[in-house]
């Protein structure tokens, strides 16, 4: 569709340009993607005719080697012995006499066609017999089967192609001959024509023909059909390159030839293998498939276009008559609108609008925005008149904000010449009010806290920089010093002469006395006014640096009030905070000023002192004139408190080369110093660190070893000393730690007690226990009590009941088999306490034991209330039995008491027979110690109590 419009080219509809570019599209498209299926379909063909061929080729092959096969056995056949001949028959003339013997098997042979000739040579490779088709072989063959002595099976084409095999033969004399056999190869043509439907032939080329005739045919199946055909082709090419096929068309066939080189041909003439395979029908079925792509393909083509066509009939024709109404919106007048709403109906939906109802909603949109243009554009200069109004009245407020602002707010020319100042500027600098005529910046009296602040200024004036901030100081009129605070900048577009720097300065007077005494309060104790740690650790760190250019000696001493937290328990924190006071005035006194005196926390104070030679005499004599200058009491509120300190000194560079270290080895010293007794002073040595560093590594392995559960059981058998036989245990727990080795129950118990570990480890201990007494009492143990030890926390925890409770039932143990041993020290500490549970436990019939007995407070009284069943006399006793009549008297005394009260002894760390001796003669017969046994593993205490047989319990 073609139409032709004043003052422009042809116009062509956009329907016909969409239509020929999607048909051009498509055509493209089409084409490009039958190029590659055509490509593919080829490459797939030639794949599928390459995997025929070499199909074709591998049964060939495979025939003719089965005719060598058969050749073979047939002249093994040959060469089998008559019947009944003797091995003198070959005595002389062995060779005649073996060809005279095969003259009836040979003709035989041949007779029946299964060979077609047969030859015998002697033992110098040279022709002895022949029998059937002659056949001149090269003696150097026959000489190689001789040499070799083995089967050679070849092919000799000259005449006619023969395949042939040569087998040695050894007569009884040591000679060897050679025996061989052939046939032609037409029977494997004809045996492989009979088992594949593909055609064959056998090719003779010699390379001295002429070109007139460079190929002779030896066989062919279907030679009627085919001979014609191959003897009208040139095959130079196909001999060239035999792996590539010819295809060649025969009476109205599609056919493939092939040719293959003949393999172990022996003579001059070359042979090929001729296949001929008929692939009509795959190049047919591939033009078929063609065909019907392309029919579709152009199908679906006119259908898309013709569909298209009908699509865009209305669109199209709707857009044209949208584009000849467009022009209307370069109209004036405000009736825009109105003439684009002369647009035809929507096509779409009003659900589902299109592409065109937005571009008509569009334009009618864009009319209606011009309209509202014009009339905005007269409301703006409306708006105009009345913001230039609004300006000057804003203009006027900051003249008031200007004036009435609590900052000295001024304005300088390039030159520093002031050329405005507000009211407040006026009143603080004292200058009259308007500013004197030329007067300067930098003539008003300020003065610069910073070195550097005229050269800011001038780069400020020189237009280097834009903005600079400067403090200063100006005494007023009053005396007062004032801080200002400035804030110099260059303002933009201004001319030459006007003023081209705003100043503002706001005064910082409160601020920096507000900031100085938080300063100071960062870096001091608000209670005794000295020097907080962080200010110390600081004057520290310099003064080591100090000191190590220039060679002086220093010490720290670490000071601490002794029972200090009694103070506060007993009087009160307020009293506490007096003492503090009081003691940092008695030190300051008993040191000189050149000593810096700090408090670190709490109730610690540490002196730093720096001299120039034997600072550890001067360190001692400072802490003794400090401890003695403790010796008066403080009266403090009413109270008179007698306070005494205990003092740890640290050298540098001896015992530290930082802050850190030698404040730790100060602490550490004044630890020790404090566990010796108060009033003490001690230096630091490197035995303190060390042990401190062990025992916190050592608490950090038994926390995670108690996460782990790395610990385990050993079990030390009672035994009753009169029958010999066992009648308890006790468990006792080990820690075989990969990096410290054994660790000693007396090192990780007291350690576990401070940590709050004792509880989980003894929780631990009592179900690990009972266990292993179930288990040996499935396993047919006699009953006998285990004995497993209580601490004082564990008897102090809130679920010792029901922890005893729930071992015994998981495990499945009888309570009467379980013996709990509790420490002397405890249970007298807190009778009230343990006896309520201790008897609960009697009460389910748990045996309890008293361990220790004798090391502690041994208060009868209670122990007549306790329900107790056993007492263990201690083995610290038991030990000086023989040496020391003191502790025999002690061991008699206890068996006696006990045998009073009606509760059974046990003798602890029983070593000696002499220890035996003495308990038994006075009536303790129920023993445990290294005597009898060590503690042991669970199999070696199931073998001991095997040994030793059970008996009731103690």
């Amino acid at each position: 569709m073609v139409i032709r419009r004043k003052g422009s080219g042809t116009f062509v509809s956009l329907k016909w340009k969409l239509l020929l570019t999607l048909l051009l599209t498509l055509s493209l498209v089409y084409a490009l993607a039958q190029a590659l299926s055509y490509s593919q379909q080829q490459q797939e063909l030639e794949a599928e005719l390459s995997a025929r061929n070499q199909q074709q080729l591998d049964m060939l092959n495979a025939t003719v080697e089965s005719s060598y096969r058969r050749l073979l056995d047939i002249a093994q056949l040959l060469l089998l012995p008559p019947h009944g001949e003797s091995e003198a028959a070959h005595s002389g003339g062995r060779v005649l006499q073996l060809a005279r013997t095969m003259d009836a098997r040979a003709g035989e042979a041949l007779m029946l066609g299964v060979v077609d000739l047969v030859q015998l040579y002697g033992v110098d490779g040279h022709l002895q017999r022949a029998w059937g088709t002659a056949l001149d072989i090269r003696p150097e063959v026959i000489l190689q089967v001789l040499e070799r002595e083995q089967p050679q099976r070849s092919i000799a084409c000259v005449q006619d192609c023969l395949r042939y095999v040569a087998i040695p033969l050894m007569l009884s004399g040591g000679e060897t001959v050679v025996l061989l056999v052939g046939s032609p190869m037409l029977d494997v043509v004809l045996e492989y024509h009979r088992q594949s439907s593909g055609d064959i032939g056998l090719m003779l080329a010699s390379p001295e023909q002429g070109d007139g005739q460079p190929w002779r045919l030896v066989a062919l199946t279907n030679r009627d059909r085919y001979a014609g055909l191959l003897a009208s082709l040139s095959l130079a090419v196909a001999r060239e390159n035999p792996a590539v096929p010819l295809r060649l068309r025969h009476e109205g066939r599609e056919l493939q030839l092939q040719l293959a080189p003949l393999q172990k041909d022996v003579s001059d003439t070359r042979a090929y293998w001729v296949i001929l395979s008929d692939i009509t029908a795959p190049l047919e079925a591939m033009r078929e498939r063609r065909l019907f792509d392309i029919t579709v393909a152009l199908a679906g083509i006119v259908l898309a276009l013709a569909l298209l066509a009908l699509m865009l009939r209305r669109p199209l024709g709707y857009l044209g008559r949208l584009a000849e109404q467009l022009p209307q919106l370069a109209s004036v007048g405000g009736q825009r609108r109105q003439q684009l709403q002369r647009l035809p109906a929507r096509l779409g939906s009003r659900a589902l609008p299109d592409e065109l109802d937005v571009l008509a909603g569009s334009a009618v949109e864009l009319a209606s925005r011009l309209d509202e243009l014009e009339e905005t554009v007269a409301d703006h200069t409306l708006h105009l008149e009345r913001r230039s109004a609004a300006l000057q009245r804003e203009r006027d407020f900051v003249t008031s904000l200007f004036d009435t602002a609590e900052a000295v707010i001024l304005t300088q020319d390039r030159d520093g010449v002031i050329q405005s100042l507000n009211q407040h500027g006026c009143r603080l600098l004292g200058l009259p009010l308007p500013s004197v005529p030329g007067c300067r910046f930098d003539a008003i009296g300020l003065l610069d806290e910073s070195e550097d602040a005229v050269v800011q200024l001038s780069s400020l004036y020189a237009g280097e920089s834009r903005r600079v901030q400067l403090d200063t100081r100006f005494m007023s009129a009053d005396g007062r010093e004032l801080h200002l605070s400035w804030q110099h900048s260059r303002l933009r577009g201004t001319e030459d002469h006007d003023a081209t720097i705003l100043s503002i300065g706001l005064d910082m007077t409160e601020r920096r006395h507000a900031e100085s005494r938080l300063y100071w309060l960062a870096n001091h104790d608000p209670l005794t006014r000295l020097p907080n740690r962080q200010l110390f650790f600081e004057a520290l760190v310099q003064t080591i640096k100090s000191a190590a250019q220039s060679g002086r000696e220093l010490a720290l001493l670490c000071c601490d009030i002794d029972d200090f937290k009694g103070v506060n328990d007993s009087l009160g924190h307020h009293v506490g905070d007096q003492l503090l006071q009081a003691v940092a005035l008695r030190l300051g006194e008993a040191g000189s000023e050149e000593h810096l005196l700090a408090r670190l926390g709490a109730d610690e104070f540490v002196l730093m002192l720096e001299c120039d030679q034997d600072a550890m005499a001067a360190s001692t004599g400072l802490a003794r004139r400090l401890i003695g200058s403790f010796v008066e009491p403080f009266h403090l509120n009413g109270y008179e408190i007698y306070s005494t300190l205990s003092i740890g000194i640290s050298l540098f560079p001896e015992h530290g080369r930082d802050a850190t270290d030698l404040v730790k080895s100060a602490d550490l010293a004044m630890i020790e110093a404090k566990e010796q007794g108060s009033g003490r002073y001690g230096v630091y040595h490197t035995a303190q660190g060390s042990v401190r560093v062990e025992r916190f590594a050592l608490g950090n392995e038994l926390r995670r070893a108690t996460d782990r559960g790395d610990f385990s059981l050993q079990y030390q058998p009672k035994v009753d000393a009169l029958s010999g036989r066992v009648c308890g245990m006790e468990a006792l727990v080990r820690w075989q730690h990969p990096e410290f080795g054994a660790v000693s129950p007396g090192r990780f118990i007291p350690l576990a007690e401070e940590m709050g570990l004792i509880v989980p480890l003894g929780r631990w201990v009592l179900n690990e226990a009972c266990r292993q007494m179930a288990q040996w009492q499935q396993a047919g143990m006699i009953p006998i009590r285990m004995g497993v030890n209580l601490a004082g926390p564990q008897i102090a925890h809130e679920r010792l009941l029901q922890e005893v409770d729930e071992a015994l039932a998981q495990a499945g143990l009888p309570a009467s088999l379980l013996d709990l041993e509790i420490t002397e020290n405890f249970v007298i500490r807190q009778p009230e306490l343990t006896v309520s549970k201790l008897t609960q436990l009697r009460e389910r019939g748990i045996s309890l034991s008293m361990d220790d007995f004798g090391t502690g407070y041994s208060s009868l009284s209670y122990l007549k209330r306790l329900p107790i069943n056993t007492l263990k006399i201690d083995q610290s006793f038991v030990r000086d039995i023989g040496q020391d009549r003191d502790d025999e008297a002690i061991v008699k005394a206890i068996i006696v008491m006990c045998r009073s009260l009606g509760i059974g002894v046990l003798a602890e760390g029983v070593e000696t027979s002499e220890q035996l001796d003495f308990l038994l003669r006075h009536g303790c017969h129920h023993i445990q110690g290294y005597y009898y046994s060590r503690p042991l593993d669970p199999p070696a205490l199931w073998d001991f109590v095997d040994q030793h047989g059970m008996a009731g319990s103690c």
